[in-house]
């Protein structure tokens, strides 16, 4: 469709600022030929290892596969981990300029081991921390020299301790005119009062309400209705995995219908969706335009093991191979 080619092309139009935590995405792949003789556990025999930038970094990275610009805040620590981090948001374009060293912690690092494009298990090392005085005042800084750079700001919340009151004063305060999107956890969702849009799954909405989930769709629109009031949002995205999207926005709800996908993976998935929504709108796409482009794009990344991007010519192939019906659907917004 023309429309939507237009559209992707916009999306080099894109200045978007990401915040939030830093993590360095560890993989390990590997094979299982047996079970271990001293435990029932499968034996991985590795065949390689990689890392990749995750976290708010892997926001960014989906907004560089849209060909859009990008900065990132966060911390990292002294380690070679930090510096293996700061090298991946290099080499792949991401401004790191407000990526700071906290010497008093060790970079945040998941390790997942993969067999046979299966996921065996997922090893953290990570603490909780907060955030030194002198390294606020310092983000602050950053902020006020860029506060006419970015007409979006996303906040990339993994709940490791980066993300707090003192940190978003800041960045209302500087960025006064832009769109502020987060991707919440529960337990911080109260820090995004008065946002543009948060973007969390059905679990997450659910829980932050206090309500019971019975699978009705009565349900999920009771606790957007809610969501939206308690936290004076100005819309809500809540992802539904297989179910699609739905869509927030006043008295208004849009149900996004989901892509039929073969599932590998869904690490990411969500970092994808706000990412693509936050290029959307900064390149002066419409919110709805935004959303369903984000929900092609997560059907591309669901389809891949590990943390992925989409870039845009997997979009408009997903879009090509969509039902017509589900197409049919789709056009009038887009």
């Amino acid at each position: 469709m023309k429309s939507l080619h237009k559209l992707l092309e916009k999306f080099k139009e894109a200045n978007v600022l990401v915040i939030g935590d830093l993590i360095l995405d560890h993989y390990i792949w590997g094979k299982v030929d047996r079970i271990s003789p001293e435990a029932p556990v499968p034996v991985v025999r590795v065949t390689k290892e990689s890392f990749m930038a995750g976290g708010c970094a892997n926001v960014a990275l989906n907004i560089r596969a849209l060909k859009g610009k990008v900065s990132i805040c966060g911390v990292v620590g002294k380690d070679q981990y930090g510096r293996k981090l700061l090298s991946l948001l290099e080499k792949n374009g991401i401004d790191s300029t407000g990526v700071f060293i906290d010497s008093r912690i060790g970079t945040i690092r998941k390790t997942r081991v993969i067999a046979h494009h299966q996921h065996v298990v997922r090893v953290d090392r990570e603490e909780i921390f907060t955030i030194e005085e002198n390294i606020l005042r310092e983000l602050d800084n950053f902020f006020k020299e860029r506060k006419s750079v970015y007409n979006v700001i996303i906040f990339s919340d993994y709940a490791k301790g980066f993300i707090n009151n003192k940190l978003v004063d800041s960045v209302k305060k500087n960025f006064k005119e832009s769109f502020f999107l987060a991707d919440p956890k529960v337990k911080n969702i109260s820090l995004f009062k008065n946002f543009y849009l948060i973007t969390p799954n059905r679990k997450e909405a659910m829980e932050a309400v206090g309500m019971e989930d019975r699978g009705r769709e009565e349900d999920i629109i009771s606790a957007g209705k809610k969501l939206l009031k308690d936290h004076s949002l100005k819309n809500l995205l809540i992802t539904r995995g297989e179910e699609g999207m739905s869509l927030f926005s006043g008295n208004n709800h849009i149900k996004i219908p989901t892509f039929a996908q073969e599932v590998f993976d869904v690490t990411g998935a969500g970092d994808t969706v706000i990412a693509t929504i936050g290029a959307g709108l900064s390149s002066g796409i419409p919110l709805i335009k935004s959303c369903i482009i984000a929900n092609l794009a997560a059907s591309v990344v669901v389809g891949k093991v590990g943390t992925a991007v989409a870039i845009p010519e997997e979009i408009e192939d997903r879009w090509k191979k969509l039902d017509p019906n589900v197409k049919d659907t789709l056009e009038r917004y887009l």
